[in-house]
């Protein structure tokens, strides 16, 4: 499917989800517009350029019933989780 512009990619039934890939400036409008819309959203890293817009950002996603995540994928990779898993068990460290 292609849309002439975001906002009929927004307002499509089709879509239920957005990848925001933009650069870092055009996060927070983009990642806004599409969970005013109503859509989950998947943000590239960083998420916003300041704390103050994450937590706007969230709390929107909260209010409108959808999830906004920064792309972060590192923290679920199995190599990640089995370092912490290895911390946690004391194996390693103090």
């Amino acid at each position: 499917i292609v849309y002439e512009t975001y906002d009929d990619l927004l307002s499509s039934d089709e879509i239920d989800a957005v990848y925001i890939g933009l650069c870092t400036e055009l996060h927070f409008e983009y990642a806004k517009s599409a969970i005013q819309y109503g859509k989950h959203v998947l943000v590239e890293k960083p998420l916003t350029f300041t704390a103050d817009e994450a937590s706007e950002l969230a709390e929107l996603a909260e209010r409108c019933g959808v999830v906004v995540f920064e792309g972060m994928h590192y923290r679920y990779h199995p190599l990640a989780v089995r370092m912490k898993d290895i911390v946690n068990s004391g194996e390693l460290g103090d």
